[in-house]
């Protein structure tokens, strides 16, 4: 992999984890919800 690959990568990376973590976040407050 050159540089530029990796430099490409990382962004999409950076932005799934923050999507998997907002997932994660709503389904916490959903299982709440429903527990309530």
């Amino acid at each position: 992999m050159t540089m530029q690959d990796i430099a490409a990568v990382k962004p999409s990376c950076a932005r799934i984890d923050k999507q998997i973590a907002t997932l994660k976040q709503e389904k916490s407050q959903n299982n709440q919800r429903l527990l309530a």
